[in-house]
């Protein structure tokens, strides 16, 4: 937020052709006026859509850690051992309403609190 302002009017003039004046802006002619806009327009365009992309990307990749996550939350200041003889093999509680799922070597099993990972953490759990 700090940088925004300044990189869009860099980019405005460095990138998108923005054309700097001292006229007022009723004093530009139509053609040095849409050449601005459109310098403007992109200049935001590029910094509101490229961080929200990256901010889409970086947040996708949560779910990759989330199970091991939430089996390491359930499992703070336990002494349990996690799934197939690594301590603790009642793991994650997840609420859901789909039945057993299998994938790779990652099995859940359906309980009435929610799914409980049977085997190991690498699963990856979508509703049906």
């Amino acid at each position: 937020a700090l940088l925004g302002a300044p990189l869009v009017g860099f980019l405005a003039e460095a990138v998108f052709g923005y054309q700097r004046t001292t006229k007022n802006v009723a004093d530009l002619t139509p053609a040095e006026r849409l050449i601005n806009v459109h310098a403007l327009g992109n200049a935001l365009l590029v910094m509101t859509a490229v961080p929200w992309m990256l901010c889409l990307v970086v947040w996708s990749l949560a779910q990759c850690t989330y199970a091991t996550d939430l089996w390491q939350s359930k499992g703070a200041g336990e002494a349990a051992e996690g799934p197939a003889g690594v301590a603790g093999s009642e793991v994650a509680m997840i609420p859901t309403a789909a039945a057993t799922v299998a994938h790779g070597e990652s099995v859940c099993e359906e309980t009435e609190e929610g799914v409980r990972l049977v085997s190991n953490l690498s699963f990856h759990r979508t509703k049906l």
